[in-house]
């Protein structure tokens, strides 16, 4: 059994979760309506900016997308409650939210996005 196995219902409840139809999600990804729902169905996968795109459009790790680790829901909270901090806003201003969905983990935090962050921004300033 493939390690993606069951990506299909993962991204139906990514994608449910976050209140977008698959017309939402498609247009969002540049990409039509039967793509999605071959995505949905299993009968293709998305080539890789295409997963990154849904990890950022539905607030999911890939993690979560492609191996079923974590849950969706608790990451999608921690990182909604992050994204309306200070660092938060600073970290979509400065393009680090691709970094950010990459190093999610079973346990995300608020905390964990916000050191990851003021790292960045430290890194940035050497």
């Amino acid at each position: 059994m493939s390690s993606i196995a069951g990506f299909g219902a993962r991204l139906v409840a990514a994608r449910e979760g976050s209140g977008a139809t698959q017309e939402q999600l498609a247009v969002s990804l540049g990409v039509s309506v039967a793509t999605v729902s071959r995505w949905e169905r299993e009968l293709v996968l998305p080539q890789s900016e295409q997963l990154v795109g849904l990890a950022e459009t539905l607030g999911a790790s890939l993690d979560y997308l492609l191996r079923g680790l974590g849950t969706h829901e608790a990451d999608t909270a921690a990182f909604r409650a992050f994204l309306a901090t200070t660092l938060g806003q600073i970290a979509q201003e400065r393009r680090y939210i691709d970094v950010l969905l990459s190093v999610r983990t079973v346990r995300t935090s608020v905390g964990l996005y916000k050191a990851i962050t003021a790292g960045l921004l430290l890194a940035e300033d050497e």
